[in-house]
């Protein structure tokens, strides 16, 4: 198959690794950043990349909030104060939207 795809004129790329023990030879086409040239893995890969750029960009502002709420608690128990039951809510409510 690397031979018929070469002879065809792509330019791959070899790839040799150990798994169990074993050498495993693989190859990979270069595609040179031309989108009619990518497979559906790479145009998937690159598609998730940008949502995930994009949903860590709206979450910033929570993980701030979030790190601030951690810090009055933190303060507040400190003081031996009673953590209201509201700023548990917020606090609980946006852990669950931001990334560990």
């Amino acid at each position: 198959r690397a031979e018929s795809l070469k002879k065809s004129g792509k330019r791959l790329h070899k790839i040799n690794f150990k798994y169990n023990s074993r050498d495993v030879l693989a190859w990979s086409i270069e595609h040179e950043n031309q989108a009619k040239m990518k497979g559906l893995y790479p145009k998937v890969l690159e598609e998730l990349l940008i949502k995930r750029i994009s949903l860590k960009r709206r979450l910033a502002p929570l993980n701030d909030r979030k790190e601030e709420l951690e810090k009055e608690i933190r303060l507040a128990e400190a003081r031996g104060e009673n953590v209201t039951d509201a700023l548990k809510s917020e606090y609980s409510s946006v852990s669950l939207l931001t990334p560990v």
